[in-house]
């Protein structure tokens, strides 16, 4: 059987729409909320957020995360500067804002923070962890996949 270059171009082209079409239908399923409500607000501040990543980027002993069942584990480097220090964090879920989790927490006397798993749903989370060390502000951006 001979194939003529028509009998291609059709094929090529039934391919091609079949394969947009899946990916146009699979993107209305998923939902996501890109746009924040105070984006303006933000976006004022973004070099003030630019700077923070910079100044933790170049920490000496750097932040520890860890997760288990308990929640997301945040150690900090035991030195003097880390104890009885007010930190907050934002738990950011882009597929349902009303999943997302801001809150604030003092290390105390330890040198680490336990976000609860009791807060957090299956899923993925962007966690913005913010504190502030001799008129220092600093900005931690990490990304969280929860499966509990």
């Amino acid at each position: 059987m001979k194939i003529n270059y028509k009998i291609v171009v059709f094929s090529l082209l039934f391919v091609f729409l079949t394969f947009n079409s899946y990916f146009l239908l699979r993107k209305q399923s998923i939902k996501s909320e890109l746009i924040s409500k105070k984006y303006y607000e933000e976006e004022i501040n973004f070099q003030k957020k630019i700077d923070s990543k910079k100044n933790a980027k170049f920490l000496k002993n750097k932040i520890k995360f860890k997760i288990s069942k308990k929640g997301i584990h945040i150690v900090f480097p035991k030195e003097k500067n880390y104890l009885n220090l007010n930190i907050n964090y934002s738990l950011i879920r882009y597929s349902n804002s009303l999943l997302d989790n801001n809150n604030s927490m003092n290390t105390k006397n330890n040198y680490f923070i336990i976000i609860s798993s009791k807060t957090l749903k299956k899923g993925n989370y962007n966690l913005l962890l913010r504190w502030i060390v001799n008129n220092k502000e600093f900005l931690i951006e990490k990304d969280i996949i929860w499966k509990n």
